[in-house]
């Protein structure tokens, strides 16, 4: 039953031996056991606990999956109040739910949130973190979402390719642009032979580079707005509806001096559809992390926490024979001989739901954000209108049933492929909430279904959208908002710094720095607490008996130790 949680306990999924004890068992129990891989402990709980209730705020503006696992926050139209933000960061504590907030960066000026601009303003600067994905053939008769690497590149791509992360290149930003255009055109004739598709660079040494913009995709990564763009980061402190930015309100950094911080961003993402960032942990697993939609969209999976023997299984599951690990980091070269893991199918995900990793799968729009657990493993693919695991407009329970998929598109008055034709016009956060939304929703229902409003200004700028895909994000270590989760997560974090130190592996989160550094400040404000109380009862009466003064000040030492344990 899904209406009642059930615990759980390892020995019943592995204990083989004692017949009557598995005829005892629930069938549930027993299927599931013939099932789970060698080695994997299941989740404390079969049935992931309820999601939070908005019942005491504005319900209208949340939106719940069951099962995928996903709580949506619209705020397009109305700006979070404080009751909405305190409700949502007790959300962000449950690694087991995934939140995304549509509208969080409504405000942030669109003049210079915008591809042209960024390009523009780069100009001819040598930029060396580009990586470059290849285009392979694979069987015909293959269904899109079905096959590893499959989908995600707009209308060039159909069934018979697929995409592999290959090797990173050095180019100017202004060879990127051309790159970017050609591209496009492409895209919108894909059968125009007559089209040029290639063209010449010097990398950062000067060697000449062949780019061929039908056969390749290449993915700006890891831009530092801080470094390079300054006046983007200042919009998005400035004008971001809720402060989830790293060092801002709600991050363990800002206890620690800016120059004592390790680099977390914000960093901006450029890509045409069908580039991929495959499954890790941000910071392996020391940090939370942020996603901004501004342009394009984002197909996601995360998975709910897990212990790290349990992750090693789901990412062996994940990728095949191709090469990686728990420990590899987004885009890590790989080793000589080997090939990078490809986008995963249907098939392999369905298995990770029926081990109990809980995977989310969801489509970002324009204007939309999510937010990732620190230890959590998730995966990132740009995709373009006609593609994804799941349409564009919906999660899907079903999502390698493309026929039923279809047919629900055309009764919504979509095209052949399942998608709004109303969705290809979507823009960042310039859509206004649906009044029909509710609290919750079946697991059929469309919890990321864009509005039907459109701004006509963004409107008329629609074909930048179609053609790249672009994001802000950044890491954080997130504070907490109750005190048992600040001291499981804290906990968490430090048992990844441990386990990366065992493996020689780095850690970006400086976790004991920051819980150090905060102990100092509420142990210098509790200092002030303290001496605040004792003026009050200070006496002017120095005549007093000594015993009466001994008990005054072990009264005053007694609210002290009572205040400190309290904060």
């Amino acid at each position: 039953s899904r209406k009642k949680t059930v615990s759980v306990s390892s020995s019943n999924f592995h204990d083989q031996g004692d017949e009557e004890a598995d005829q005892e068992k629930p069938l549930v129990l027993q299927l599931i056991q013939t099932r789970l891989p060698a080695g994997w402990n299941p989740p404390q709980y079969l049935t992931p606990m309820p999601i939070p209730s908005a019942k005491s705020l504005r319900a209208y503006l949340y939106t719940n999956d069951e099962y995928q696992r996903l709580m949506i926050a619209d705020f397009s139209v109305e700006d979070p109040t404080a009751a909405d933000i305190m409700f949502l960061k007790r959300c962000f504590e449950r690694d087991d739910l995934t939140v995304v907030i549509k509208g969080i960066g409504k405000h942030l000026d669109r003049k210079i949130w915008r591809t042209s601009y960024l390009l523009n303003r780069l100009g001819n600067m040598m930029y060396h973190q580009f990586r470059r994905y290849v285009i392979i053939p694979r069987s015909s008769n293959s269904s899109n979402n079905n096959v590893e690497g499959g989908g995600g590149g707009g209308r060039v791509s159909s069934a018979n390719y697929s995409y592999e992360e290959k090797d990173w290149i050095s180019m100017k930003v202004s060879d990127y642009k051309r790159y970017l255009s050609m591209r496009a055109s492409i895209m919108e004739n894909p059968h125009d032979l007559s089209l040029p598709t290639t063209f010449k660079i010097k990398d950062c040494v000067g060697r000449l580079q062949l780019i061929n913009a039908r056969r390749e995709l290449i993915y700006m990564l890891d831009l530092s707005i801080q470094s390079y763009m300054p006046e983007l980061a200042l919009d998005l402190t400035k004008r971001i509806s809720m402060d989830l930015l790293p060092g801002g309100e709600n991050c363990m950094l800002k206890y620690v001096s800016q120059h004592g911080r390790p680099s977390m961003g914000p960093n901006i993402y450029l890509s045409p559809p069908g580039t991929y960032t495959w499954f890790h942990q941000d910071g392996r697993g020391t940090v939370d992390s942020g996603h901004l939609c501004l342009e394009g969209r984002n197909e996601v999976i995360i998975l709910r926490d897990l212990s790290n023997t349990n992750k090693e299984i789901a990412i062996n599951i994940l990728r095949s024979n191709r090469d990686t690990d728990l420990h590899r980091l987004p885009h890590d070269s790989i080793k000589k001989g080997k090939r990078a893991p490809l986008w995963p199918s249907n098939d392999k995900i369905q298995r990770l739901r029926e081990i109990g990793a809980s995977p989310s799968v969801f489509i970002l729009h324009p204007g939309d954000y999510v937010h990732i657990n620190r230890g959590r493993l998730h995966a990132f693919r740009k995709v373009g209108d006609y593609e994804g695991r799941t349409t564009t407009t919906t999660t899907s329970n079903e999502n390698d049933e493309n026929s039923k998929t279809n047919k629900m598109g055309k009764r919504r008055g979509g095209d052949d492929t399942g998608h709004d034709k109303e969705s290809t016009n979507s823009c960042p956060s310039s859509s206004s909430s649906s009044s029909s939304s509710s609290s919750s929703s079946s697991s059929s229902s469309s919890p990321l279904r864009r509005p039907n409003h459109q701004n006509q200004h963004h409107r008329h700028h629609h074909h930048h959208h179609h053609h790249f895909c672009l994001s802000v994000a950044w890491d954080w270590i997130f504070e907490g908002a109750t005190a048992k989760m600040i001291e499981k997560d804290t906990e968490k974090a430090l048992t990844n710094a441990r386990y990366n130190q065992r493996e020689k592996k780095s850690s970006l989160g400086i976790v004991n720095t920051c819980s150090l550094r905060a102990i100092q400040g509420i142990v210098a404000d509790l200092t002030d607490d303290a001496n605040e109380n004792s003026h009050e009862h200070e006496y002017d009466d120095h005549d007093d008996d000594i015993d009466d003064n001994k008990d005054i000040r072990a009264e005053h030492l007694q609210r002290r130790s009572s205040l400190y344990n309290e904060r």
